[in-house]
Parts: structure tokens; C-alpha cells; sequence
């Protein structure tokens, strides 16, 4: 048999027999022999009642599982080969994008526009120590929706000078710090997040407490206990699914953050376009 070189995948070797491709000539020739052999066994097979069957050889059957193992490398290679150019494909658009709309932002200069004018008063662990005392309406959310929903549209309404999230950068908080060493914005740390709630829990925790006062003649009511205990376990967040918090602390935090998130974003693209609009002015 005559080896060509496949015009589908260059430098590659391609059986005649099922079109398969071979990087090298050693595994071309041992696929080939096997491949031969197992086409003149399907064509002289036949399912005449009165011819009879022999089962191939032990040494066949080895030969085959060889060839059987030899397509698999072969296609796991050129899936890979297939990944390598999509991806290369895939960088170009978005090279070609950039240089399109050189002045979009998006997740790879979001920190870039930050750290470029867009700095708060106040560093991240201040403005966490500055947040106001939650409100009786705060509570009552928590009370409806449970601990995460409602501790989310908590810190939806709050200023978020130096706690941001961008359409641009999904399921990123950023913190802007500012000490000796750094001025900058920068994506929040698990230990930051979770501090962050803490303090937010806390804040809500005293105004349940002054709730609970308001409500101390009815203690020892029973449907008023039943409510109790419900709320209870929305504000602590202890509770599962139905009071919207998490019997695990390092799984409800986990789930908290894409949660704020989506309370929080906006578009750093709408917010540049305004402040442009604002300096033409």
C-alpha cells in the first residue's frame, strides 16, 4: 500500500483502510497490518448456518485491542490539537475586539480604570467599621427573605464607596486599600468577605435584640415563640434552605459572595461614559 501523508491533519500518516492518522511510521505500519487483517476477517465472514466459525487467535485479539488502543491516542491527539487552535482562534477575536473598541472596559483593564482616578475617602477595612446601624426595615427584610437574601438587599442599599462589583469582572468584589505600601483597588480576600459579614451580622443582631425587647411581654406565647425561633435562625443565618442561611459558616460564606455580587454590580462602561459626559460638560 502506497503512504500518503493526510491533507486533513499535515505530517500525519492516513490509513487507506479507515482513514485514521499517524504521527509516526512505526504505528503507522502496526495499525496497518492490523487494520488489513480485520477487513479480510469481516469479509470473509458470513452467516450461512452451514459454514462454519473459527474464533480468531489469542495473538489477533491481542493485535486488535493494540490497534483498538493506537485509534484511541490517535483521536485523544487530534481533539487536544482541535482545542489548542479554538483557543488560539478564540484569543484572536478578542485581540481583534480590543483593537475594535480600544476604549471598552472589560475584565482584563477593569483594576487598570479603578486605580486610574476612581479612589473613595475611605480604605475598605474603615468604611467596614464606619457602616451604620442596620434599621428596623433592614431587619423585617431579613425576617421575609431569610438570612443571604436579605442581608443582600442590606448591602444593596448601603454606600458602597470602597466595596465594588462590575458587570466586566463576574462574581469579583473589589476593595480599595490604603496603607503604606499600596493606594490601589483590588480583588477581596475570603478573610475580608468574611469579616465583612460578620460586622454586617452583627449590626443586624443588635437591632433583633432591640426587637426581641420590644416583644418581651409575649415570651411565653407560644405562637410568638414559634415566630421566635424562626427568626432567630434567619438572622444568625444557622438555619438551612428554608430560613436562607446554611448549617455550615465556611459554606454560607462561600455562598454569600456571588450573592452580593449580583446585588452590587454595575456597568464600569455606563460609569465611564458618565464621567466623560460629566468632564465635557
Amino acid at each position: 500500500m502506497a503512504e500518503t501523508l493526510t491533507t486533513q491533519v499535515p505530517g500525519y500518516y492516513k490509513c487507506g483502510h479507515c482513514a485514521l492518522h499517524f504521527k509516526t511510521k512505526n504505528r503507522y505500519r502496526r495499525h496497518e497490518a492490523v487494520c488489513l487483517s480485520l477487513k479480510q476477517i469481516r469479509s470473509r465472514a458470513t452467516f450461512d448456518s452451514s459454514s462454519s466459525f473459527s474464533c480468531p487467535s489469542i495473538t489477533a485479539l491481542f493485535e486488535l485491542v493494540q490497534g483498538l488502543a493506537v485509534r484511541l491516542e490517535t483521536a485523544e491527539h487530534e481533539l487536544g490539537v482541535t482545542k489548542r487552535q479554538l483557543l488560539r482562534l478564540t484569543k484572536q477575536q478578542q485581540q481583534q475586539q480590543q483593537q475594535q473598541h480600544p476604549q471598552n472596559i472589560h475584565q482584563a483593564n477593569l483594576l487598570e480604570w479603578l486605580n486610574n482616578g476612581n479612589n473613595p475617602l475611605q480604605p475598605f477595612a474603615e468604611w467596614v467599621s464606619a457602616i451604620p446601624p442596620i434599621r428596623r426595615e433592614h431587619l423585617l427584610q431579613v425576617f421575609q427573605h431569610g438570612f443571604m437574601d436579605g442581608m443582600c438587599a442590606i448591602i444593596a442599599t448601603l454606600s458602597l464607596d470602597s466595596l465594588r462589583a462590575y458587570d466586566e469582572a463576574p462574581n469579583t468584589l473589589f476593595v480599595y486599600e490604603n496603607n503604606d505600601h499600596d493606594h490601589r483597588w483590588r480583588p477581596i480576600t475570603h478573610p475580608e468577605f468574611e469579616r465583612f459579614i460578620n460586622r454586617m451580622q452583627k449590626l443586624l443582631m443588635n437591632e433583633f435584640v432591640c426587637w426581641q425587647q420590644e416583644h418581651k411581654e409575649r415570651w411565653h406565647d407560644s405562637d410568638f415563640a414559634e415566630q421566635y425561633d424562626a427568626n432567630l435562625l434567619k438572622v444568625t443565618g444557622s438555619g438551612k434552605c428554608k430560613s436562607g442561611g446554611c448549617s455550615n459558616r465556611d459554606m454560607l460564606i462561600t455562598r454569600m459572595k456571588p450573592k452580593v455580587y449580583a446585588a452590587i454590580k454595575r456597568s464600569a462602561n455606563d460609569e465611564q461614559q458618565a464621567q466623560q459626559a460629566q468632564q465635557a460638560q
